[in-house]
């Protein structure tokens, strides 16, 4: 009974979303709020806000990839900590006790709170404000998954020192909140044209799959020294998509330009005055167009 109430709720939730999102995607929308969508300011905004969310996903991508890289140099092993120290236990800061001894791993530990931190607060603004004007399908499971992973980040940069366990119940979370990560670059691919971003859709696919399958070896085998490893592959996984979704959508906006100048183009062939008349008094000069199309060839 309960399965079937449960079943009843997310066909609800999903017919729901379905006809908002064809409210926006059918033209509904657009026909109504055309004339305002199509100002100047509107469209130099929603650039603007493009661009913005691009250099913020290269930013925080290459940010965590910097800071975990620091704080792993000034660490007790040095570069041997990408192998034998997990992302949770690099955020602990010195005096952190992990089964029942104080660490001190590395005085930077500060750094990868930041990037954690960091993370959980942009991780499903990029989604929901740049990822989900290229990918066009499975929006709201991608939608939940980068809230989740984003919570999960935000969580795991506020663990201090305290008791933990290695490989336990804080370690858990942290490799959820990579999974969830994974699975948004998975349901992201799987809604993106393969004619507009062929690389980025292939990319999100098998990189997604691979730290999905790193995160099931972890929580499922004892991979007997090997967990930072794998676990790395699942967050690098998500770092990298973060980066080269930047510079997709750089190049959204590069392609955007171009078409809102053609449509520029195209107003300003028909505001001139070409008309071609037997009647003397309402013949017209070609001249002002063949200048025009000369600026243009010339540019």
């Amino acid at each position: 009974m309960n399965l079937n109430k449960l079943k009843n709720w997310v066909t609800k939730t999903e017919t729901a979303y379905q006809q908002i999102e064809n409210y926006f995607k059918n033209g509904s929308f657009g026909v109504k709020f055309y004339p305002f969508l199509m100002s100047p300011c509107v469209r130099l905004s929603h650039q603007l806000v493009v661009k913005f969310i691009a250099i913020l996903s290269i930013f925080v991508g290459i940010y965590y990839l910097f800071g975990e890289f620091i704080t792993i140099l000034f660490s007790q092993s040095s570069l041997s900590s990408y192998v034998t120290h997990s992302t949770l236990e690099l955020l602990q800061p010195a005096g952190a006790i992990i089964e029942e001894k104080s660490i001190h791993i590395s005085p930077l530990a500060f750094t990868m709170q930041a990037s954690f931190l960091l993370q959980g607060g942009v991780f499903a603004v990029i989604y929901l404000l740049g990822t989900i004007q290229i990918s066009h399908r499975f929006r709201l499971f991608a939608a939940i998954c980068a809230i989740l992973c984003s919570g999960g980040f935000l969580l795991a940069s506020s663990v201090q020192s305290g008791k933990l366990v290695e490989h336990g119940l804080q370690n858990l979370g942290a490799s959820l909140t990579f999974l969830v990560g994974n699975l948004t670059m998975i349901f992201a691919g799987l809604g993106m044209s393969k004619e507009q971003f062929p690389h980025l859709k292939r990319y999100s696919l098998v990189a997604g799959m691979i730290g999905v399958l790193a995160i099931v070896l972890s929580l499922g085998i004892d991979l007997h020294g090997y967990f930072a490893i794998v676990e790395r592959l699942s967050i690098y996984a998500i770092m990298i998509w973060e980066i080269r979704l930047g510079f997709s959508f750089l190049e959204k906006v590069f392609l955007l330009l171009k078409k809102l100048d053609l449509i520029e183009r195209y107003r300003q062939l028909i505001a001139l005055p070409t008309i071609s008349s037997l009647e003397a008094s309402q013949d017209q000069s070609n001249k002002a167009l063949i200048d025009l199309l000369a600026t243009w060839l010339n540019d």
